[in-house]
């Protein structure tokens, strides 16, 4: 195999992996998004009735 193979062969395994991680990121964010939202929701309400109280 020469270089030019070599980087070829780089280059499509780089565009699998940031596909790959894309869509496992993607998977995790719809799991976690509703999670991430009341998490903020609820210390959003806390602090809010911390510093009323």
């Amino acid at each position: 195999m020469d270089n030019r193979t070599k980087n070829i062969i780089g280059i499509i395994l780089a565009v699998v992996a940031v596909i790959i991680v894309l869509r496992v990121l993607s998977f995790l964010m719809k799991l976690l998004l509703p999670l991430i939202i009341l998490g903020a929701i609820g210390f959003g309400v806390y602090y809010f009735l911390k510093k009323r109280g």
